[in-house]
């Protein structure tokens, strides 16, 4: 049996908000994701219209989204001017509107059957196979030793 922690392992608690059109798929990983006091899960959705609305209306760290997230033409810009019409597009999207915001971008598919991503150091891509809360950990300690260094 996993043991839950206690006390994060990385200062404050993470604010998560898990995106994907699968009901069941957002609520296992939020459920997992909550194991660990490291994560704070703020909300979960399942369309792009809905992840602008949330990042918009409340501080989120960390978006875990759907590659495939259904395609949800968004034909004006939202409130927070960002257009996107998959989940890549969003990403690129939120992490140029949002400076502080790091996404995690999942699939089922393998990465290189993938379009191109965006390239950054606040976005990473995990297999949904491979997603572990472990290795998000990992990658946001190594961002925040990169950020604290002079």
């Amino acid at each position: 049996m996993v043991n839950r922690r206690e006390e994060p392992l990385h200062g404050a608690s993470i604010r998560v908000l898990v995106a994907d059109d699968h009901a069941g798929y957002r609520r296992s990983v939020s459920e997992l994701l909550e194991w660990y006091s490291e994560f704070t899960i703020v909300a979960a959705v399942g369309t792009i219209e809905q992840v602008l609305t949330e990042t918009a209306r409340q501080p989120i760290d960390l978006v875990l989204l759907d590659v495939h997230i259904p395609l949800h033409p968004v034909e004006e810009a939202s409130s927070v001017g960002v257009i996107a019409r998959n989940g890549i597009q969003a990403a690129a999207s939120l992490i140029e509107a949002f400076p502080h915001l790091r996404v995690v971008l999942c699939s089922t598919a393998a990465r290189d059957d993938l379009s191109s991503l965006p390239t950054s150091d606040r976005l990473v891509f995990i297999s949904k196979a491979d997603l572990d809360p472990e290795a998000i950990l990992d990658w946001w300690g190594r961002r925040e030793a990169d950020t604290c260094q002079p």
